[in-house]
């Protein structure tokens, strides 16, 4: 434990900090020493020892809240069905960290951007377009960006 002391007397003062024991052992052993020295022995001088207090840890910031599909949409410069699909599977990558299927991309633009029913119903061929143009990849039932499609992402999302 940290210990803080300070002594002020007629001409001087003395100030003490560190771990508890040493200013013990400074105070009981050493004062009168020092006092002496000083001439001020017959002096009362009032001591007090107040622990230091624990260094607080301070708490995390809370990490950057992660933009809606909405306002993705809203910054991006998207002018083609491909392009929002390939921002939809960016979405999922980097804003709930998951890889999304079909359902959930035709659950993105139908329920968070109100997307028309003949987009919503055409989503495999813009996946499908997008995977040749080669902004997407499969793995099964389940989509992911490729580094192609992270360079197209960033550029749609470059300030207007």
């Amino acid at each position: 434990m940290q210990a803080y002391c300070r002594i002020a007397v007629h001409g001087g003062k003395l100030v003490l900090k560190g771990e508890a024991e040493f200013v013990k052992e400074v105070l009981r052993e050493h004062l009168s020493e020092l006092l002496h020295e000083w001439g001020k022995e017959s002096d009362r001088v009032e001591v007090a020892v107040e622990p230091v207090p624990a260094v607080e840890e301070a708490a995390p910031a809370p990490p950057p809240a992660s933009p809606t599909m909405a306002e993705l949409r809203s910054r991006a410069r998207v002018e083609n069905n491909k392009e929002l699909v390939t921002l939809a599977v960016y979405y999922c990558e980097h804003c709930r960290h998951e890889q999304p299927t079909n359902e959930d991309l035709r659950r993105i633009l139908k329920d968070e951007l109100r997307e028309k029913t003949s987009t919503i119903n055409s989503l495999t061929t813009y996946l499908q377009r997008a995977k040749k143009e080669g902004w997407l990849g499969q793995e099964g039932k389940r989509w992911r960006l490729t580094s192609t499609g992270l360079e197209k992402v960033q550029e749609l999302l470059e300030e207007r």
